[in-house]
């Protein structure tokens, strides 16, 4: 059987009384909100086991939140990227089939080699690049 989860990730302050300020501010306004470890950039504010495989319209969450990446992955060989800043979707892929099937925006610095990824080396670039917590 394999694992299918979509999670929405959303920019946390580098470090100090901003950083924990802003953790007590998600966990209240998200419930099920994930860990985060000091090396993690982002924090898992929504997670679900059951994807869409849906473009998310994430603009009015991301005006609100600021920086967000909407990660959805399957063991199956899917993989859905989409990464916006105040309200705009700044890129978004789709990689299904053995193919990049969706390429807006401009490429990313975890890019690199894209093309000969699969969808589990894009998952791991992401994570490493934008050091967000595991999702799977």
């Amino acid at each position: 059987m394999g694992l299918a989860v979509e999670a929405l990730f959303v920019r946390l302050p580098a470090s100090g009384a901003d950083r924990e300020e802003r953790l007590t501010q998600l966990r209240q306004e998200w419930k099920n909100c994930g860990s985060v470890t000091p090396e993690n950039n982002f924090i898992i504010v929504s997670k679900n086991k059951s994807p869409s495989y849906k473009q998310p319209d994430l603009a009015e969450v991301s005006r609100k939140q600021g920086e967000l990446i909407s990660i959805t992955y399957d063991t199956y060989g899917q993989f859905m990227y989409d990464h916006w800043i105040k309200g705009k979707c700044i890129r978004s892929l789709f990689y299904s089939d053995e193919e990049w099937t969706r390429d807006t925006g401009n490429a990313e610095g975890w890019e690199n080699n894209r093309e000969s990824m699969d969808a589990d080396s894009a998952l791991d670039a992401v994570t490493n690049h934008f050091r967000l917590p595991l999702l799977v």
